[in-house]
């Protein structure tokens, strides 16, 4: 008979399975791939610069390429923070 699993090991399987999971959407999404080192959810913070860009006149791709550069330099400000 199986035995009932303590919950500390219940929660380090959980931890385990999300770990897994957060490894596969980074080889998925190619714009977290570059930004592995941000902790945040990149792809929410770029639809939002996108959307502000998105209000002010210009063309597509300038607005996009705006919005990415934006990211890349958040990412960068925190890994200088994160040497410190």
């Amino acid at each position: 008979a199986i035995k009932n699993e303590r919950p500390e090991d219940q929660r380090k399987k959980k931890k385990k399975k999300e770990r897994r999971l957060k490894a596969r959407a980074l080889k998925q999404n190619p714009i977290r791939r570059r930004t592995k080192i941000l902790g945040r959810e990149i792809r929410v913070m770029n639809e939002r610069f996108k959307k502000k860009k998105e209000k002010k006149t210009g063309n597509e791709n300038n607005r996009h390429r705006r919005a990415s550069v934006t990211i890349d330099a958040m990412i960068v400000r925190k890994r200088k923070g994160k040497k410190k």
